[in-house]
């Protein structure tokens, strides 16, 4: 069996191969579908041995689509692609992908969506070696693993991919937060969130599919069976959607719909022609994006019960969306910038309906340089559409801004953070200086402002009222005692010159 560290070498010499042919913004989109082959052509035929041995059919085995989860007829297969050489691989490479495509619907551009004959052509210019030397090779060096469940870790590509993904983020840098959020993150929300069996559980701006595939692997950890989730999402972007699919075929998940299109002006998870609706929705949407559909909204979209935010801002119009899309019983956990808890005007009259319909349980502040896209000190709030009776009137705030600890190129949150911030929420106490169940009365008083550091305080600000107000008096005191003493000088001087006062 092999194990990880040799199967992460194994990968990074890999890496190193395309790098040389594509540099370090393109190659990952070709590695991540040759390693899907491969995991796709291995198991196809470890199942193909084992039903040739329960059954001695030959031909019902390696030729009946029906008998396997993805089929993969023979000139497909690796050990086609093992034999391939000269100018033409790249078209070979693309002929196996429409292949397989054909046989397995659910598949459907995954493997398409990039022409490897074009692409090595188009790099050719800028090597010393002929493009396709890079792919024969490349298909040798990885053709050295086995990933057949027999000779693999139980989940070890998933991790694989996952890791690959995140040094995709690093190396993409603010834009890597466009797609992916740290697992730290991921497990925190999804452990606030608690999803069961049977529910239905909705990513709507999905990215990779790194919040899905947490929740599968909470439900495992639970001793529950993660086969009955059903998984959603959708993805604006293309190559992104389709690294969301390798991502979760890659982790042995294999019932989900993810869609591909603009969440909120394409919405595509819809059921007799209304917006589905989910036990859980997850999110972390792109923060403060201009160009979110203000010309189209402002017409009519009844997603935008609490009014249309303004055309600089899309934050609300991705959290009205999330809101609209839970049923009666649902809950959501989103991930938000700080001007979300307290921007006035038009998103300041959505925030008001919102907490005066009672829909947000948690306010939860997280430590600055966790996220890839901003440095800044971003939160996590909680919805609820019922709450339990305890909960009614009320919101919870959270300040984790001193839960981290460091590391590179971000800040990183321990499970003992991620304990005592869950443990805070589920228990929706008082901690001093940590957290603070206000009513919404208190709320609407300070004029529906949902910044942490209004209701969690340093304990010594909360009783020395007094104190401080007599301290500032004082300093006032001395400041004027000091101008009184600096006139006098000025005066002085003015006279010592001839000057009138």
């Amino acid at each position: 069996m092999i194990e990880m560290e040799d199967l992460e070498r194994a990968i990074e010499s890999a890496t190193d191969l395309l790098r040389g042919a594509f540099g370090v913004r393109d190659y990952k989109k070709y590695l991540f579908r040759l390693l899907l082959l491969k995991r796709l052509s291995d198991v196809f035929e470890e199942e193909a041995e084992r039903i040739e041995r329960e059954t001695a059919d030959h031909d019902l085995a390696w030729n009946e689509p029906s008998i396997h989860r993805f089929f993969v007829p023979k000139n497909s297969r690796w050990s086609y692609l093992q034999h391939l050489n000269g100018y033409d691989i790249g078209n070979e490479i693309n002929k196996v992908a429409r292949s397989i495509e054909g046989y397995n619907s659910e598949l459907e551009g995954v493997f398409t969506s990039v022409n490897f004959e074009d692409a090595f052509q188009k790099n050719a210019a800028r090597n010393s070696r002929n493009a396709s030397y890079y792919l024969v090779e490349l298909i040798q060096h990885i053709s050295r693993l086995s990933f057949r469940n027999s000779n693999l870790k139980k989940g070890a590509l998933g991790e694989l991919c996952e890791d690959l993904i995140e040094k995709d983020a690093a190396d993409a840098g603010k834009r890597g937060g466009e797609f992916y959020t740290p697992s730290q993150v991921k497990k925190l929300l999804v452990r606030l969130l608690k999803p069961q069996e049977k529910m239905s559980i909705c990513d709507p701006v999905c990215g990779t599919a790194g919040f899905l595939v947490e929740c599968v692997s909470q439900l495992k950890q639970q001793k529950d069976n993660p086969n009955n989730l059903l998984l959603y999402g959708q993805e604006a972007n293309y190559e992104t959607w389709v690294i969301a699919k390798i991502n979760l075929l890659l982790h042995d998940i294999f019932e989900f719909d993810i869609r591909l299109g603009d969440v909120i002006n394409e919405p595509q998870l819809i059921q007799n022609g209304k917006l589905m609706q989910f036990d859980r929705v997850i999110a972390n949407p792109p923060f403060n994006i201009k160009n979110w559909g203000y010309e189209n909204a402002k017409f009519f979209d009844e997603r935008f019960h609490y009014g249309i935010p303004p055309k600089s801002s899309g934050d609300f119009a991705f959290i009205q969306h999330i809101l609209f899309t839970l049923n009666s019983t649902g809950r959501a956990g989103i991930v938000v910038a700080p001007g979300v808890l307290f921007r006035g005007g038009s998103e300041g009259s959505i925030r008001k309906g919102i907490i005066e319909d009672d829909l947000i349980e948690a306010v939860i502040g997280l430590a600055p340089n966790l996220f890839y896209s901003t440095g800044i000190p971003c939160s996590i709030v909680i919805f609820n559409r019922n709450k339990s009776a305890n909960r009614k009137g009320k919101i919870l705030f959270v300040d984790a801004k001193n839960e981290f600890q460091k590391d590179r190129p971000k800040n990183n949150l321990s499970d003992q953070h991620l304990d005592h911030i869950v443990t805070v929420y589920r228990d929706f106490r008082d901690e001093e200086e940590y957290s603070k169940v206000v009513s919404i009365d208190e709320i609407a008083a300070n004029d529906y402002t949902l910044n942490i550091s209004r209701y969690v305080l340093p304990s010594e600000v909360v009783i020395n009222f007094d104190a401080e107000i007599k301290r500032l008096g004082n300093k006032l005191l001395k400041l004027d005692t000091e101008l009184a003493e600096t006139e006098r000088k000025i005066n002085k001087f003015i006279r010592e010159l001839g000057g009138e006062i």
